[in-house]
């Protein structure tokens, strides 16, 4: 007997005594009752302190009406024993054959014991490590690989339809300006790739480049070039040591 079908025995003991007359709820029978393993394990196999909660709405003493909850529940194949605790709380012992029905059952499903339509025709649309392209993925999106396949695989085994994405967001300010820092980049590295020969061979091999028609050489006197860019703040601004240098070298 698992836990879920223990909470539906006590929910038909409690709608037995309604049936009776011997107990009385304006809100009705609740449709679930939680159960759990009590802390000590001589306390028996689950534990529910449904009467607690119950006895003020149906005006009973909680212990009263958790006695008269456990008479009825130990009428039942799956309970072998039924105990009142303290001010009105159950201790329940399943009978083993009970338990050993479960087990049964999981045998006999196989692979798709659990399974269930609670989501069937539901389509559902299930993003998970969707990464930042401006950054590398880190442990975060190893971890949320794990949670979101998971939480698929549990979705799709209770019937939803799962469409799975890897959302790559490409689009926004954030990625215009990866986009002008990695033009800057390899501007600069260009530019730097052409200081380092000599000074006429590095403009005679610039201007096939069409680098941006707002790159200005200028001079600095006679020993810098001065390579400023306009159109991208980012880029190299630098001053490079040269021999003297004669417009007719360039042209």
């Amino acid at each position: 007997m698992t836990p879920e079908q223990l909470s539906d025995v006590i929910v038909s003991a409690l709608q037995r005594l309604v049936d009776e007359g011997r107990l009385s709820l304006p809100d009705g029978v609740p449709a679930q009752v939680r159960v759990e393993r009590p802390k000590v394990k001589e306390h028996g196999d689950y534990a529910t302190n449904i009467a607690l909660q119950l006895a003020k709405k149906a005006g009973l003493n909680p212990r009263d009406l958790a006695t008269d909850l456990a008479a009825v529940l130990a009428d039942h194949d799956g309970v072998s024993a039924a105990e009142v605790a303290g001010p009105g709380f159950l201790n329940l012992r399943v009978a083993a054959d009970a338990q050993g029905q479960v087990a049964a059952h999981v045998l006999e499903a196989g692979a798709d014991y659990g399974r269930s339509g609670l989501y069937a025709g539901q389509k559902v649309n299930l993003e998970f490590v969707s990464a930042n392209p401006t950054g590398p993925i880190h442990i975060g999106g190893v971890r949320w690989a794990a949670v979101g396949d998971s939480l698929g695989r549990l979705l799709t085994f209770a019937g939803a339809d799962v469409t799975r994405e890897y959302y790559f967001n490409d689009h926004g300010a954030q990625i215009d300006r990866f986009a002008r820092s990695l033009l800057a980049s390899a501007l600069a590295s260009a530019i730097s790739s052409l200081l380092t020969l000599p000074l006429t061979l590095a403009l005679r091999l610039a201007l096939p480049l069409r680098l941006p028609t707002s790159l200005a050489f200028g001079l600095a006197g006679r020993s810098h070039l001065v390579v400023e860019t306009k159109r991208q703040p980012d880029a190299l601004a630098c001053l490079v040591h040269f021999e003297d240098l004669h417009l007719d070298d360039v042209t």
